[in-house]
């Protein structure tokens, strides 16, 4: 895909529910150590952009990247206060829809998404 910004030339694109998710797997690759404050904040990435690992989008990648947050300190008892879902199942329905029929279009090289819900 092009960019729409000159200078973002390196992006990653990856089948997850979680760019936490993503981050995760590249630190637990290099065998890198985090303190307790980094795994929760990876922890609660993961459910924030996963809803608790409920969304459509979710994956088993990020399930198992969730887990090792948890075997590398991530606060339970912080979990548990900020890791609230925030949009109704409702909500989340129309979310998915427009994830998944949104259209762009690239004006005087600006991209513009839409979407069309019914």
């Amino acid at each position: 895909a092009e960019s729409d910004i000159p200078e973002a030339n390196n992006y990653i694109v990856e089948n997850v529910g979680s760019v936490s998710t993503m981050i995760a797997e590249r630190l637990k690759k290099r065998n890198v150590e985090m303190t307790e404050a980094e795994a929760t904040i990876l922890a609660l990435g993961i459910h924030s952009d996963t809803g608790s690992l409920v969304y459509d989008s979710t994956t088993p990648k990020d399930a198992s990247m969730l887990g090792w947050a948890m075997e590398m300190g991530a606060s339970q008892a912080a979990i548990a206060e900020h890791a609230k879902p925030t949009l109704s199942d409702e909500q989340q329905g129309v979310l998915t829809q427009a994830l998944v029929n949104f259209n762009t279009t690239t004006v005087h090289g600006v991209t513009i998404a839409t979407v069309l819900l019914s």
